[in-house]
């Protein structure tokens, strides 16, 4: 292709320089003539003649030269066919541009489908994003649900109950389940953490409640599910619920946290401020730790006078005797610490050693036993009996600065015996049906 081109730059070269020459050896020759008919010696003007002509024609030569470099130099390349189109036939070059403008229809095909499918895909997408608007413009009143329930301490309903529980044992518990219900569209997980005391009444309980047992995992709406609080006791403590009753747990100082899914990214601390506290009723004390069958019969009472040194005086009104016939039955085993009195004035404590319905104080300030003797003194005795067995005996209390007609009506004057186990649980029951026959 190369020699194509410089031979097409080459022949106006030869052409020209050789019209060039033609003109010079006229121009040259007529000059050379010209110059022997005046005179010039006919050798002389023959070389002037040649000179001419070798010099123009090298000129017009270098000439022609230099503008077919320029032209080739400035000139837009020639394809084969262009530079040549003799050498290819035109049957070739017909077959070619058919090919040429097939290759360019199949193309043009191929995109006009690649736009089609664009375009199908471009309306089909159009849809899925109007649909997907429309289904997101229909769940706006669940997202106002969902934005409303965040806060879901205040939709969940908790209520608490005893589960099991060892209140005689010598490591007395006692556990608490929770059930928990979600009422609102997240799903609700209680971490397994707890924290904080529990109290029973007013008074503080010793030892840490643990979280056991967590199923609240993943709840779902108006699921429900569970867990354990477990509260270990000490003696005392478990002896102040079994006489306590009714007593009610307090929850206000716990600590424990919700978290829900999905995009609830912040635990939400559980209000236990809202929650009521298990009850110990008294039907869970009989069901579970009945108390002492306590049958009580009253003698009548007696004023409790103390006697002067000087017999001159009268004798000193100083209170009041109460002499009980008690009959108890245990129901469980039972060692007995103490019997007393509960009064709405003083507690008073069963007296010791002989007891007698009629007792004074003498002059000397010291109590003497009078009257009919009451046997066996029940305060006198070590009883630690086993379950199912009847006690029997006297109990005799001095209500020291209460007369007698005081302690005869009960709504103004209440009066229980109380007999306290050796774990100091309570078991009692009220002293009624009194009577008072005058000054004695």
């Amino acid at each position: 292709m190369a020699s194509t081109l410089l031979g097409e730059h080459v022949k106006p070269v030869v052409h020209g320089t050789i019209g060039s020459t033609v003109a010079v050896l006229l121009v040259a020759g007529g000059g050379a003539v010209i110059s022997w008919f005046k005179g010039l010696p006919f050798h002389w003007a023959a070389v002037l003649g040649v000179g001419l002509v070798l010099g123009l024609s090298l000129a017009a030569f270098l000439l022609s030269m230099a503008r077919a470099v320029w032209l080739r130099k400035h000139d837009a390349p020639l394809t084969t066919k262009e530079v040549s189109p003799e050498k290819e036939p035109v049957i070739n070059q017909h077959e070619a541009c058919e090919r040429t403008i097939t290759n360019l229809q199949t193309r043009n095909r191929a995109l006009e489908e690649q736009d089609t499918t664009r375009g199908f895909q471009i309306q089909k997408r159009d849809g899925q994003i109007a649909s997907l608007q429309e289904q997101y413009d229909e769940t706006e009143w669940l997202r106002d649900i969902a934005k409303d329930q965040s806060d879901i301490q205040n939709h969940l309903d908790i209520e608490s109950a005893i589960s099991t529980h060892d209140l005689l044992g010598d490591n007395p518990y006692i556990n608490f389940l929770f059930s928990v219900t979600n009422r609102c569209v997240y799903k609700i997980s209680l971490l397994d953490e707890l924290s904080g005391p529990l109290y029973f009444g007013e008074r503080r309980l010793s030892m840490v409640p643990i979280l056991s047992d967590n199923s609240v995992k993943n709840l779902t709406p108006n699921e429900t599910k569970g867990f354990i609080v477990s509260q270990s006791l000490t003696s005392r403590e478990a002896a102040r619920i079994l006489t306590d009753v009714p007593g009610q747990f307090r929850l206000y100082d716990l600590h424990a946290k919700f978290v829900g899914s999905p995009n609830l990214t912040e635990s939400v601390e559980l209000n236990w401020l809202n929650l009521t506290g298990p009850i110990t009723s008294k039907e869970f004390i009989d069901n579970n730790y009945p108390k002492l069958d306590i049958r009580i019969t009253p003698l009548p009472l007696h004023t409790y006078f103390g006697r002067r040194a000087d017999s001159n005086y009268p004798k000193e009104s100083l209170g009041t005797v109460l002499n009980l016939q008690v009959i108890f039955r245990n129901p469980r085993p039972i060692k007995v610490r103490q019997f007393k009195l509960i009064t709405s004035g003083p507690v008073i404590a069963a007296e010791t050693g002989e007891i007698k319905d009629n007792p004074y104080r003498d002059a000397n300030g010291r109590l003497v036993p009078f009257g009919n003797e009451m046997s066996p003194n029940l305060a006198n005795l070590n009883i630690d009996i086993g379950r199912g067995n009847v006690t029997d005996g006297w109990l005799q209390f001095i209500i020291r600065d209460v007369p007698p007609p005081k302690m005869l009506n009960p709504s103004d004057f209440v009066m229980r015996l109380h007999i306290v186990d050796e774990s100091s649980e309570e078991h009692w029951q009220d002293v009624t049906g009194l009577q008072w026959m005058g000054n004695n």
